[in-house]
């Protein structure tokens, strides 16, 4: 790892141009490698207002890409390096795929890691900064995926601190820290909190270049939800451990990226988890699949019942 990485921040938007331009700027304001925003075919003007925000801060490329191959091409054949990008998609193909293409086009551009947030949150101050040195001086432990300290925006607390673990035999998930204070989550060792994840959350994950050169990118069958379980366990397989950054912080705006708000499950959303858990467990466990749906049905009527009957 060189002795200052050098990170390209990815940020995917669909139709939330604003929350995706507070997000840039608070980006930008810690001077990264690189900005991609991707476009994932918003159905409004988010295009224009995103080349229009990243014409105002810097040299700045855009270009149209089908899918993660088009782009990495397209980047490499840019004349020169920018400092902000806009890949825009033809098609929304989802979460991963829309990513991939960030990923894809920040690699042939010399990324040596690469972060992916979500449009809905913004930087804590000193963030990018501690996660350079997180890469720089743990390099040599073989970690692939890197998770940061998120936090509620409408109250502060942790949502999660760096991912969680998923039980393969329910198919739920558990985060690390969730519901804790900043000075509670503070006490915790990071060894600690490392030990319980197998998983990094999506909102906020960090990979470096060697795991996405042995690993791949994110599988593109998970359209949305399930795609940082699949990765995790894929690094895995490749020998690549998950690490938490507990100095490097995000402040999530949970629900503007899926369009589900906290508290709120409408039924599409539920249908598309379930089907995401599933196919994660087809994908890595078949053996798992009738416990699986059986844990759906049980945190599913949870939910239900927690909406009717509090």
């Amino acid at each position: 790892m060189p002795e200052n990485p050098s990170i390209a921040v990815v940020v995917l938007n669909h139709g939330r141009a604003q929350d995706t331009i507070a997000c840039a700027k608070s980006v930008l304001g810690q001077r990264p490698f690189l900005l991609v925003l991707v476009d994932n075919a918003s159905p409004d003007d988010s295009v224009r207002k995103l080349a229009d925000f990243c014409a105002s801060n810097g040299p700045f490329a855009q270009f149209t890409a089908a899918h993660a191959d088009e782009a990495r091409a397209r980047a490499s054949a840019l004349a020169e390096q920018p400092g902000a990008l806009l890949v825009v998609l033809p098609h929304n193909r989802g979460y991963a795929a829309g990513n991939n293409s960030g990923l894809a086009a920040a690699l042939a551009l010399g990324a040596d890691a690469c972060w992916i947030l979500n449009n809905d949150t913004l930087l804590e101050p000193g963030a990018l900064q501690n996660i350079q040195k997180a890469l720089l001086e743990r390099a040599g432990e073989g970690i692939g995926l890197f998770g940061t300290a998120v936090l509620c925006g409408h109250d502060g607390r942790v949502q999660c601190l760096g991912g969680g673990h998923t039980n393969h035999w329910s198919g739920l998930s558990s985060q690390a820290g969730n519901g804790l204070t900043k000075e509670e989550a503070a006490k915790i060792p990071r060894q600690e909190i490392e030990s319980r994840l197998n998983y990094i959350c999506g909102a906020s994950v960090v990979a470096t270049r060697n795991f996405l050169e042995k690993t791949g990118l994110m599988d593109e069958a998970f359209f949305l939800y399930c795609e940082e379980q699949d990765w995790a366990i894929r690094g895995e397989k490749n020998g690549f451990g998950l690490g938490f950054v507990p100095d490097a912080s995000i402040i999530h705006f949970e629900g503007s990226t899926t369009g589900m708000r906290p508290g709120s499950r409408p039924p599409s959303r539920m249908a598309r988890l379930a089907l995401s858990r599933l196919r994660l467990a087809a994908k890595h466990a078949p053996i798992t699949m009738p416990t699986v749906a059986a844990g759906l049905l049980v945190g599913f009527a949870r939910i239900w019942w927690r909406k009717f009957f509090g």
